[in-house]
């Protein structure tokens, strides 16, 4: 019971700094309620991660007095000086649920309760997860701080791999720790849940908010919460689930700013792009997909735009741009290399002798895309979709959602065929968890691409029977079989 609420109290603090952040940028309250709570507790676990690392550098250690003075501080400003109301209801309206809804609810619940019970099952125990992350989190809450030479033994004597990752994750496990007060790897291993369950909260209310129905919404967010490896990877603790999560915010919060204009929305889309640099090294190209597409839309509009709107983006590209410089210019000061790919693998010698990889690349592609037993059908609809609807997926209204999808795959062709890593051992470790970082774009890629096509809930309710009883099925047989290995380690 006392795991349970140091756990509680762990989300609430975060979300206690993250909504003191949003308060102090939102200006009206654009955000749901329920929203505003899940992506609170998102972007403060994220600045949190941020601040320690400072404060490492600051040669200061990590207690919870110190972590939390700067927070104390920006909540007594926007006390004094906020002006938000933060009265927007929920808009939900629970006691007007159809049957449907209320069974796609308990089943995104149980999705989301079966994700945390297989995570706390065991201890940290993949390999990625001990030697790239585990090992760093522990020796960062063993010194309390980050000490001076840290950077210089990752380097040269750090026993794991990757020592030039991004510290989001072993800062966030670290904090876990002051927070609880004892190093415990196994309750840590909450956290991924945690962010996935908060993730499903702020999809729903995106879909929402593009949709106009709440059952559609919902029925797309089931779609996602119950694809086996976007749950499977809250379960071994690495952070290709938090990238995705980050780069689908940035992106999407992007969306709705070029739509709607709303400052909260570019906001929260630099906080995100910011967050997905800080977490892996694969950040930095999602997060020049978004550059990339802010500054198409600029060029397309810029007849249209007023100087306000443009400085808002000016200021927003120079924000980012300072913290990737930061980062990546004390990377190469400590001396940290990337082994799977740099920008010195980027020569035109590769290109003619690896080229040839574009084979096993595109194989590789096709063995993702048909992977039902890991993906569902979601990039075979997909597939379809961009097949049969070229002409709409290309419209104003889907354009940059479908051209960030396409950069993304030629980005991680590109990283593939540059690579001086040995391809077949680069394209199976690795393939499987890139398409988990652009998977809920694409979801939500199909929800928009649908939207016009007005249909009754009422017609896919047998479709939506099967693939709900399916998924219970499917999960109370992997919970079966959950049991079995439980009782086999106990006895």
């Amino acid at each position: 019971m006392k795991e349970v609420v140091l756990v509680i109290l762990w989300f609430l603090l975060n979300a206690f700094i993250g909504l003191n952040i949003l308060i102090l940028f939102e200006k009206k309250a654009y955000l749901f309620f329920l929203e505003r709570i899940a992506l609170s507790f998102l972007v403060g676990v994220g600045i949190v991660s941020i601040e320690m690392f400072i404060m490492g550098l600051l040669g200061l250690s990590f207690r919870i007095g110190f972590i939390l003075f700067p927070w104390i501080v920006l909540f007594l400003y926007n006390i004094k000086f906020s002006k938000i109301n933060l009265k927007n209801n929920l808009n939900f309206g629970i006691n007007s649920l159809s049957k449907l809804e209320i069974a796609l609810l308990l089943f995104i619940f149980f999705e989301i309760i079966y994700t945390f019970s297989r995570a706390l099952i065991k201890p940290m125990e993949s390999y990625d997860c001990v030697a790239i992350y585990a090992l760093k989190s522990k020796i960062l809450y063993l010194a309390n701080t980050v000490p001076k030479e840290f950077f210089i033994d990752l380097g040269r004597n750090f026993h794991g791999v990757h020592p030039d990752y991004p510290l989001l994750l072993p800062l966030t496990e670290t904090w876990f720790y002051v927070f609880i007060g004892a190093f415990n790897d196994i309750l840590a291993k909450v956290i991924l849940p945690l962010l996935m369950s908060s993730f499903a909260v702020v999809f729903y209310f995106i879909l929402k908010r593009i949709l106009k129905d709440r059952s559609l919404s919902l029925l797309f967010t089931f779609a996602l919460v119950s694809i086996k490896q976007f749950n499977d990877y809250a379960t071994i603790h690495v952070a290709d689930l938090i990238l995705s999560i980050f780069y689908s915010l940035s992106l999407l919060y992007l969306f709705f700013w070029m739509d709607k204009k709303k400052d909260i929305f570019i906001i929260l889309s630099v906080i995100f792009s910011i967050l997905s640099l800080w977490t892996k090294n694969e950040g930095a190209l999602l997060t020049a997909i978004n550059i990339f597409i802010l500054l198409s839309y600029l060029l397309k509009s810029k007849a249209t735009l007023n100087k306000k709107t443009l400085s808002k983006c000016v200021i927003s590209l120079i924000v980012i741009f300072i913290f990737a410089f930061s980062w990546l210019g004390y990377r190469s000061y400590a001396g940290l290399v990337n082994e799977n790919f740099n920008i010195s693998m980027i020569r035109i010698e590769y290109l003619k002798s690896h080229f040839k990889n574009i084979f096993l690349i595109l194989y590789e592609y096709q063995r993702q895309i048909f992977g039902f037993k890991k993906w569902n059908l979601i990039w075979v609809i997909l597939l379809f979709l961009l097949v049969t609807r070229f002409k709409e997926s290309v419209d104003k209204n889907v354009f940059y959602i479908t051209l960030a999808i396409f950069l993304f795959f030629l980005g991680y062709t590109f990283v593939y065929i540059f690579s001086t890593v040995e391809i077949d051992f680069f394209l199976k470790k690795t393939a499987s968890r890139f398409f988990l970082h652009i998977l809920p774009i694409s979801v939500f890629w199909i929800a928009l691409l649908t939207k016009e096509d007005n249909m009754k809930l009422s017609e896919l309710l047998p479709g939506v029977s099967i693939i709900l009883l399916a998924k219970s099925l499917r999960s109370l047989a992997r919970a079966g079989g959950g049991r079995r290995r439980i009782k086999r380690i106990i006895y």
